[in-house]
């Protein structure tokens, strides 16, 4: 996976890097929210969706699994859930307040 700006997210996926296919994170600053989506192989890896808005969040994953191979899936969710709550305060969060004061 090429690294290109966002290193807390592949820091969150060390060790499930070589299943992720592609992570897409993007922001709506009329709405204030805050989209990441990760695909996995689906096999070691589950489809992670996250969006977060100032009240709300809502994050799924095409599935959840502890095994000795993998690793605990469900542990991943919350890492995920928390450097998206991060990259929203740093990325839409803030850009929503310099429009309203503006």
């Amino acid at each position: 996976m090429r690294e290109i700006g966002f290193p807390e997210i592949l820091e969150t996926l060390d060790g499930y890097q070589s299943f992720v296919r592609s992570i897409s994170i993007s922001k709506a600053i009329p709405s204030g929210s805050l989209y990441l989506v990760i695909q996995g192989d689906s096999v070691n890896m589950p489809n992670v969706r996250l969006v977060i808005t100032r009240d709300y969040f809502d994050l799924s994953s095409s599935f959840c699994r502890i095994s000795s191979t993998t690793g605990n899936t469900c542990i991943l969710l919350s890492k995920v859930l928390e450097v998206g709550k991060n990259y929203f305060k740093d990325f839409v969060e803030s850009a929503v307040l310099s429009k309203t004061q503006a």
